[in-house]
């Protein structure tokens, strides 16, 4: 005679949280900023979509480097039957898909991100009424490999000794919504980025520059 225990414990997962967010966006088409990626990749039985979204469910898990996605994401079944898959891409598969990405690839991803980021931001909609509106930028360190482009020793007691780059966030409190992310090398002072940043979503969002200094 079966045990039914046993058949239910092979689909728990050690990610729910991970299992419900992910099921929510999927509902709401919040992933629809990875269609129409130009990344040249041959697909076989996944699709660069595919790998795409995998890639999402991995940095959404916390992993902090692929090669820990066969050990600890790959065939975790409840979290691959909730993508809707019978296993997330293997490792080297999600690295080539990485490796794909080039500054065509980047731009149209970040592109997509700023249409559906503006149709659904209350903070944006406030500053388009030209409402005072406050937007932090924090800066923190990010783990990476020794090998990532820019990876410098952390400086922080958190991090002091790991290898990071520094991720910049442009966050609005009142509606907790984050508006935009930058990357940068590990040892980037907090200030040097500032203006490009600011540029770039004066430039992707339509601001003038006359009314800047209520936003910062």
């Amino acid at each position: 005679m079966s045990n039914p225990d046993a058949k239910i414990s092979r689909w728990n997962t050690g990610y729910a949280g991970l299992v419900l967010g992910f099921g929510w966006l999927k509902t709401e088409r919040l992933l629809r900023f990875l269609n129409h990626i130009p990344l040249l990749l041959k697909t076989v039985k996944r699709s660069p979509r595919s790998k795409l979204e995998d890639l999402l469910v991995c940095l959404m898990s916390g992993v902090e480097s692929v090669g820990q996605i066969n050990s600890s994401l790959r065939y975790d079944k409840g979290l691959v039957l909730a993508v809707g898959r019978e296993s997330l891409a293997d490792q080297s598969l999600l690295s080539q898909t990485l490796d794909a990405f080039d500054a065509r690839s980047v731009a149209k991803l970040r592109s997509n991100m700023v249409e559906m980021i503006a149709e659904r931001s209350r903070a944006l909609a406030r500053i388009a009424q030209r409402r005072d509106t406050i937007l932090d930028l924090d800066m923190t360190d990010l783990p990476c490999s020794a090998r990532c482009e820019g990876a410098t020793k952390g400086r922080t007691t958190a991090r002091r000794g790991c290898t990071v780059r520094q991720l910049s966030v442009v966050y609005n409190h009142r509606f907790r919504e984050p508006l935009d992310a930058f990357l940068h090398a590990g040892n980037t002072n907090c200030a040097v980025p500032l203006e490009q940043i600011v540029t770039y979503l004066e430039d992707s969002y339509g601001w003038e520059r006359a009314f800047r200094e209520k936003i910062i």
